[in-house]
């Protein structure tokens, strides 16, 4: 029997491997760019392996279903969400209930990720001033946790986003056809996004400067680790605004058929939403159009229809009258030519 993959895992575990491989990458960086004597390199390793095994314990309880860490939200999505899909014959409260959770997540992990980096950073500087007091140090330490930080938010960002978008776009297609409006939460937006890469092209030039001050074969290792890590990172990003686009456009497709057409998107950006909004007002004034028409033309038809009748019967009866007229002179010829 195959095992089944609870949903919540789905969106979570991803998240918690990359923040475990951002954690390898920073220590890396850290003992390969600074130098640390025994003592110092050893309360460092204390202090990060610490905080970042109480903040694991802390994610993996609140979705592990234990009482009292199991969350109601993680619930939701596992019962009414199996392979990735909404489970049939589900009411209109449990599926608004199911995308509000689904459009919450990404600001749910975003906000988490982002305390958790910001209070290690805080943590790893304030050791390095207290046990060091070198402030190029401090300068080096602060770029690196920079570099982490960016890179664990850009996945606990894109990473839900992409992962529930199906998801998400089935929701709102179940509930538009129901005349419902689903709550939309614009946690995002395409220039938000891109920022991300503007800020992802500083981080290489910050990795750059990194390597140089280490020796040789250890920075090229972290400066092609983090590049790739980038690259990983804009690679989800670049697949979910090409599922974004695709579906609009394997919408526009079905414009031209007389079915009323919904526009539905996966995307929790304001622009795609926006788009979505206003390309379903078009496509009910062009249905609507269509169907007047429609109607125009059968209209148009039965009155060709009638007018053909009319014809008929006019044309007809002008035959019989012509006819008529031929028997009448017949007659009188006739009449004549008896009378004399």
């Amino acid at each position: 029997m195959k095992t089944r993959i609870p949903y919540r895992f789905r969106l979570v575990f991803p998240i918690l491997g990359w923040a475990i491989v951002c954690f390898i990458f920073n220590i890396a960086a850290i003992l390969n760019v600074v130098s640390f004597d025994p003592k110092t390199q050893g309360v460092f390793l204390f202090i990060s392996f610490g905080y970042f095994i109480i903040s694991i314990a802390i994610a993996v309880f609140k979705i592990i279903p234990i009482p009292p860490f199991s969350s109601e939200s993680a619930k939701t999505l596992d019962k009414n969400i199996k392979k990735g899909k909404l489970v049939n014959d589900m009411d209109n409260i449990e599926i608004a209930k199911t995308f509000n959770i689904l459009s919450n997540s990404p600001k749910i992990y975003l906000r988490n990720t982002f305390i958790a980096g910001v209070i290690y950073m805080i943590m790893v500087l304030v050791w390095q001033l207290i046990f060091s007091n070198n402030y190029f140090d401090f300068l080096i330490i602060s770029m690196i946790e920079m570099i982490t930080i960016s890179l664990l938010i850009g996945f606990a960002l894109f990473w839900p986003q992409f992962q529930s978008f199906e998801a998400i776009r089935e929701c709102r297609n179940v509930l538009l056809l129901k005349d419902l409006k689903p709550i939309e939460s614009h946690i995002s937006s395409i220039s938000a996004k891109f920022f991300f890469i503007f800020f992802y092209f500083l981080d290489i030039i910050m990795l750059y400067i990194l390597s140089t001050l280490c020796d040789p074969q250890s920075g090229n290792m972290i400066f092609f680790s983090g590049v790739v890590m980038i690259i990983f990172v804009n690679i989800i990003l670049f697949f979910y605004l090409d599922r974004s686009f695709s579906g609009f456009i394997n919408s526009a497709k079905k414009v031209s058929k007389e079915d009323l057409t919904v526009f539905t998107t996966g995307s929790l950006d304001k622009e795609f939403v926006d788009l979505s909004r206003n390309l379903n007002e078009i496509s009910i004034q062009l249905y609507s159009s269509k169907q007047e028409a429609i109607e125009s033309k059968k209209e148009m038809e039965k009155r060709v229809t009638e007018l053909e009748k009319f014809f008929d019967l006019t044309v007809s009866r002008e035959e019989k009258m012509i006819e008529l007229k031929k028997e009448n002179t017949e007659l009188k010829k006739k009449i004549k030519k008896s009378g004399k």
